[in-house]
């Protein structure tokens, strides 16, 4: 198998040493008359600075030099690019070190490398132009809900939008829908929307006042996309912000949760590539991410607790949403996708490989979902359904607070009847009344 350094070097014309700032090839050498005429006659063709190493007509392999190490964009014959990130031994970790996009290499230097930096430049882009990445993570989801007519003519907002990737996944494939994305960060909101500008795709940004608020004007909203969010949030911004995504979503609206990571299950694969930290307390797991961290970034080594949280350490589960459906009084119940289940939509979306394990594993989410109402995969993939009705306690019987028993018991209802299944049990507290919370 070719190195890196072997398949950046394939690209590449051969050289001649030159002191000069471009990449010189022996038809540059020949050219280089005709080539300094183009430079006259359309100056945006050569770009002359000393961070750029340019390759001669028709410019197949632009390099730009940072100190963290070189960007090399090389031209397909479909119009797309190639990026490769050569990083230098010094710099931190990369996530990502080759993609392929449609943005335009000075677009690549001019936002996307000054306001995303050089290590995470591929991540992002992929994010807007993989097609099995984001794109497909998210139309997917809508689709397994919804049919595409459904979303004709609605509002979606996609909350913690970052750069706009989810956004415009979105906006591409509901061209009959508005699309909003809200991103606490504005640089970030800056950067999606000039995205979206060289795109030509139609949505809008904005940011919240607070990280546990949503901007002003904002209006009601058929349907809300946390994408690889709810993992991001402080324990008091989840407490605070589900209430109020609720009260702008209109019924029978629905709330799409994806990308998070389970709590439940052993492996945290976000943040720190740690087995068993999700069961940890959080003095624990603070104590286990610093030392042990497979990961060695910033968040993971953070003495700070917070910082950690901000960066996704602890996911999420059914559980613990439903828990603060229930304590907030909100009407919504889990909505089940097309398919008929969570488990069997779980299934649906994995590979043909390894077909008895991931039989037997489907056997697993299944009982799970039947006994407790969650499906453990590695992410939570969780839909919530806005209801006209009063509030409905979508958990098993064991999961309410205290304090709702002590009223339901208290109330005319009290007689419940012998309720054998979780559906019997969610149909019949659909139909109590609501209580103060």
């Amino acid at each position: 198998m070719k190195s890196f350094k072997e398949v950046v070097s394939s690209w590449m014309p051969k050289r001649k040493s030159d002191n000069s700032g471009y990449l010189q090839t022996e038809e540059f050498q020949k050219n280089r008359e005709n080539d300094c005429e183009t430079e006259q006659q359309d100056p945006q063709r050569h770009l002359s600075t000393a961070s750029h190493v340019i390759a001669p007509p028709p410019y197949s392999v632009i390099i730009f030099r940072r100190p963290e190490g070189d960007v090399i964009c090389n031209t397909r014959k479909d119009g797309w690019f190639d990026v490769s990130l050569a990083p230098n031994p010094t710099a931190r970790m990369t996530p990502r070190l080759h993609c392929t996009t449609r943005f335009r290499p000075a677009f690549i230097e001019s936002d996307l490398l000054r306001d995303l930096g050089f290590e995470w430049l591929c991540e992002h882009m992929a994010r807007f132009d993989d097609p099995g990445y984001v794109s497909a993570i998210v139309t997917k989801h809508l689709l397994a809900y919804r049919d595409r007519s459904w979303y004709i003519g609605k509002r979606i907002l996609d909350f913690g939008c970052g750069i706009g990737a989810s956004t415009l996944a979105i906006a591409e494939a509901h061209t009959g829908a508005e699309v909003i994305g809200v991103e606490l960060s504005r640089v970030q909101v800056e950067t999606a929307k000039r995205i979206a500008r060289e795109r030509g795709i139609d949505a809008s940004f904005q940011a919240p006042p607070s990280g546990d608020g949503l901007p002003d004007g904002l209006g009601e909203v058929d349907v809300i996309m946390m994408s690889a969010v709810w993992e991001h949030l402080l324990p008091h911004e989840r407490r605070s912000l589900l209430p109020l995504l609720f009260s702008h979503l209109k019924p029978g609206g629905l709330i799409f949760m994806n990308q998070t990571p389970h709590s439940w299950f052993p492996y945290e694969h976000h943040s720190t590539l740690l087995w068993g930290i999700n069961y940890l307390p959080d003095r624990l797991a603070h104590l286990y991410a610093r030392k042990c961290s497979r990961l060695k970034t910033r968040v993971a080594a953070s003495v700070d607790w917070t910082v950690q949280l901000r960066g996704g350490i602890r996911g999420g589960s059914e559980r613990e949403i439903l828990r603060l459906i229930c304590q907030n009084g909100i009407g919504a119940r889990v909505a089940n996708p097309l398919c008929g289940s969570r488990a069997k939509l779980w299934a649906s979306w994995l590979s043909p490989r390894y077909k008895v394990m991931k039989k037997a594993a489907y056997g697993v989410m299944a009982a799970s979902e039947r006994a407790f109402g969650v499906v453990p995969a590695m992410n939570m993939e969780l839909v919530l359904e806005k209801t006209t009705g009063p509030l409905l306690v979508a958990m098993e019987d064991r999961t309410r607070p205290a304090h709702l028993d002590q009223q339901y018991n208290s109330a005319p209802h009290a007689n419940v009847p012998n309720l054998q299944t979780r559906t019997e049990r969610v149909a019949f507290y659909a139909t109590i009344p609501p209580v103060e919370i």
